[in-house]
């Protein structure tokens, strides 16, 4: 039987007021280097309509589903769990053999509950600015690869919060989703990363080019990226941001289409719910 389909994804949004300015005209510089001079095809680089941090990925198939997994994203204290994020001493072991995870059935039953919060303004994630969780700023610097990169197909960047909150809080969000049944379990320590490069996007034709035969084959779709990434080790994408907001987006970037020419690419929201 094949596996269920993914269909939303829990995740930070990295595209703001502040943001996208810088994160346009990196874009725009990254690409006009790289495509002339690494051979990097245009369409392997990432809309910036679809920069973000994934936190983990959904299986959705049903409205209920998808209302439970809306509910308990507007039910989560969110500066509470901002408050209590904290770097720890050491590496902590995921949490989600601890989590005692129940059914969707049994998810289902509080929804009634939280909902009734919000309809009476109770909800945790309308709140007065909290001096004790401040903001969470941070700058995306650096280019790294998701694979081996002398044939790679992924390249990303990564956050940097000088607070140390920013991974111990998404962690906290990824398990409260995955200890309701709600998030795709997984086992690996949460890598924060913004997808910059992937050359999945690419045109047929480009992957049939770096493909080839022999010891010039690397695969459908990869590249050797090594120069690539020492150019670009510590190029900076956007400084000292605001994280404004937790959101779950549908799989599959909408194409935002001008005069016949795809202009953007974003992922439609299905919840979204505001950080300090």
């Amino acid at each position: 039987m094949p596996a269920a389909r993914l269909t939303h994804f829990l995740c930070l949004p990295l595209v703001t007021q502040h943001s996208k300015p810088q994160l346009q005209l990196s874009l725009q510089d990254f690409a006009a280097s790289v495509t002339n001079t690494h051979d990097v095809p245009p369409k392997a680089i990432r809309p910036i309509g679809t920069i973000h941090l994934t936190l983990g990925v959904m299986q959705l198939a049903t409205e209920e589903q998808i209302k439970a997994a809306c509910v308990l994203l507007r039910s989560l204290d969110l500066v509470e769990m901002l408050r209590k994020s904290v770097p720890p001493p050491q590496a902590v072991e995921a949490k989600a053999a601890e989590c005692s995870i129940g059914s969707l059935q049994k998810t289902l039953t509080g929804v009634a509950a939280a909902e009734t919060e919000l309809e009476m303004g109770t909800a945790a994630q309308v709140r007065e600015p909290d001096p004790s969780a401040p903001p969470l700023k941070v700058s995306m610097v650096g280019l790294e690869s998701m694979h081996n990169p002398s044939k790679t197909s992924i390249l990303y960047t990564s956050p940097y919060d000088p607070t140390s909150r920013l991974q111990p809080f998404a962690t906290a969000l990824r398990d409260a989703f995955i200890c309701k049944n709600l998030l795709v379990l997984d086992n690996r320590p949460l890598l924060l990363h913004a997808t910059i490069v992937n050359t999945l996007y690419a045109k047929t034709k480009f992957r049939a080019k770096v493909t080839g035969h022999g010891k010039n084959n690397r695969g459908v779709g990869k590249i050797d990226a090594r120069a690539l990434l020492e150019e670009f080790r510590e190029f900076e994408w956007a400084k000292d941001f605001r994280i404004e907001r937790v959101s779950i987006c549908q799989m599959g970037a909408k194409k935002e289409i001008f005069d016949g020419v795809v202009v953007n690419e974003e992922y439609t929201e299905v919840a979204s719910v505001p950080l300090p």
